[in-house]
């Protein structure tokens, strides 16, 4: 029963360049670690010690940062695993509101940005989490597509906290954006152990600081 959900929610997923795509197999095969990060807001200088602090890129002879060209790519969201990575992580409709960006992604131009731009978009919608029956309505969504969790920056005090990253203690909800446009924190990335999380979800997960230094993701209790 399990196994034809999860191929259920697969195919509710329509196949879009205006998404990653990680199924679960794959990601415990062929990954040890997942890497996240938000909102820098220009901070290029602080984005750039994150990445060094994680082991992530490397200086060059001359001193300049080497990138992997798929940083190029702006995809809208990130579907890795049993997870949702998305700027607002929003979804209203599943799997229609998917549908309906993957339609307007195929035909590029201005018409591509459409129905992100609507206020109400994976990408760009403030504060939906404070509402319990948009929360209601994510988790369901989420079951929908066979996912356990999104993950989500855009507002920098979303689940009442602010300047670091955090999680609800249902595990649903993870807020990515760690402050840097209201000068909060340094940054942060967020770390996931792959086998550990994919056990105990992203509450197993951690934040780590600009000097390599990992904290435990604090929990904020939402009602249901």
């Amino acid at each position: 029963m399990i196994a034809a959900l999860a191929l259920a929610a697969a195919a509710a997923l329509p196949a879009s360049d205006a998404w990653v795509v990680i199924s679960s197999d794959e990601l415990q095969a062929r990954y040890r670690q997942l890497w996240a990060v938000s909102d820098i807001h220009g901070h290029r200088e602080e984005l750039e010690h994150l990445l060094l602090a994680a082991h992530l890129v490397r200086r060059d002879a001359i001193g300049e940062l080497r990138w992997d060209a798929q940083l190029h790519s702006l995809p809208v969201a990130a579907f890795v695993g049993r997870w949702l990575f998305a700027h607002s992580g929003y979804i209203d409709g599943t799997p229609e509101s998917l549908k309906a960006i993957a339609l307007d992604w195929a035909a590029d131009g201005p018409k591509r940005y459409a129905v992100l731009a609507s206020g109400r978009s994976i990408v760009d919608y403030h504060r939906w989490w404070a509402s319990p029956e948009r929360r209601r309505a994510m988790r369901e969504n989420l079951r929908l597509l066979g996912l356990d969790a999104v993950v989500f920056g855009h507002d920098p005090r979303a689940l009442g906290v602010a300047g670091a990253i955090a999680i609800d203690d249902s595990g649903a909800f993870l807020k990515l954006d760690a402050g840097l446009k209201e000068n909060r924190s340094a940054g942060m990335l967020l770390r996931c152990d792959i086998p550990r999380a994919v056990q105990r979800g992203l509450a197993a997960c951690e934040a780590m600081l600009p000097d390599g230094a990992l904290r435990q993701l604090p929990t904020v209790h939402l009602d249901p």
